[in-house]
């Protein structure tokens, strides 16, 4: 392969680096919205973490009730009746817990199919230069 003019390789090097500098910058808009997005999602989770919260006050207040009920009356049908709604906002909470704290890992912040598409594009790269599309 005869050598190729240093002004055409200059031309196709800034090129390249134009079009590497282009994909990264869109890459970068691509990773900030992901993150933008991921978020939102973990300010729905810490929501639900503090609905949660509350609710099991709630709960509490009523087990409460409860007990007094119980003391004051020792009759079933109130102290039984403040104890299944204790029970109940009890098994809600659990499950706002559960749920919000699923949703506020630290993994669920990481731009995935961002990082994952320069992967793709730095192998695409490499692959061009090794296979001697940009050799002299």
């Amino acid at each position: 392969m005869a050598p190729r003019n240093p002004d055409t390789i200059r031309r196709e090097l800034m090129g390249l680096l134009d079009a590497v500098s282009r994909v990264l910058r869109a890459e970068a808009a691509l990773a900030k919205a992901e993150v933008g997005e991921n978020l939102g999602r973990m300010g729905v989770a810490l929501a639900a973490v503090v609905t949660g919260g509350i609710i099991a006050i709630l709960a509490l207040g009523a087990l409460l009730c409860a007990a007094v009920a119980g003391a004051v009356a020792l009759g079933l049908p109130v102290w039984a009746a403040s104890l299944l709604v204790a029970v109940v906002l009890f098994g809600l909470a659990g499950g706002l817990f559960a749920w919000g704290l699923s949703g506020l890992k630290a993994r669920r912040l990481i731009p995935t199919r961002s990082l994952s598409n320069v992967q793709r594009d730095f192998d695409v790269l490499k692959e061009a230069f090794d296979g001697g599309s940009f050799r002299t």
